[in-house]
C-alpha cells in the first residue's frame, strides 16, 4: 500500500535512514538551544493546508503535488531551524540529509494514517519556535523522529488523531 508496508529494500538503507533523522534530530535540538530567540518566519510562508487543516486524503497527482509543497515547506523550516546554530559545517551536513530523506518525507506524508498528523505537527512546531518555547519544540522534534524511527524498522508509529472541529453542513 504506502510507506508503512513497502519497507526500504535493505538493512542498510533503513539504518541509513534512521542515522540520519537521528543526526538532524541532534542537530536540531543543538540548535534550537542555542539561539531559538533568534528564529524567524521572515521570507518562509507556511502552505495554506498547513493553516487550514483542509486535507482531504486521496491518492491522485494533486495529492501527490500538495505533499511535495507541504515537504518543500518542511525542508525549508527544517534549515532555517538549523541556522539558528551558525555552524556552516553542520548545515551543509543537514542539507545533504535534507536531499537523502525527501523521498521518505514525501511518501509519509502520503501515507493516509499520518498526513493529518503531520500537518499538525508541522503548525504545532511553527507555533512553539515563533513563542520560544524551546521545550516544546524539542517535545516535537522527538515525537517526529520516534514515529519516523518506528517506521523505519518497521513498528508501526503511534497515530495522534488530530482534533477537528466539524461544522455540519448547511442544507440548501
Amino acid at each position: 500500500m504506502g510507506l508503512l508496508s513497502t519497507g526500504f529494500g535493505s538493512i542498510e538503507k533503513g539504518r541509513g535512514l534512521q542515522n540520519d533523522f537521528e543526526i538532524e534530530y541532534a542537530f536540531q535540538r543543538f540548535a534550537i538551544e542555542k539561539n531559538i530567540a533568534e528564529f524567524t518566519l521572515v521570507g518562509l510562508r507556511p502552505p495554506a493546508i498547513v493553516t487550514d487543516w483542509s486535507y482531504a486524503p486521496f491518492y491522485s497527482d494533486a495529492s501527490a503535488a500538495e505533499g511535495e509543497v507541504v515537504i518543500i515547506f518542511q525542508e525549508r523550516l527544517d534549515e532555517r531551524i538549523g541556522s539558528l546554530s551558525g555552524n556552516h559545517a553542520l548545515m551543509r551536513q543537514h542539507w545533504e540529509i535534507l536531499e537523502r530523506t525527501h523521498d521518505f518525507r514525501l511518501q509519509e506524508y502520503l501515507e493516509p494514517t499520518l498526513c493529518l498528523q503531520i500537518l499538525r505537527e508541522t503548525a504545532d512546531l511553527v507555533t512553539a519556535l515563533t513563542g520560544r518555547a524551546m521545550e516544546r519544540a524539542g517535545s516535537i522534534l522527538a515525537e517526529r523522529l520516534q514515529r519516523r524511527c518506528d517506521i523505519v524498522n518497521g513498528r508501526p508509529p503511534k497515530v495522534c488523531r488530530p482534533r477537528l472541529h466539524l461544522v455540519p453542513r448547511a442544507e440548501p
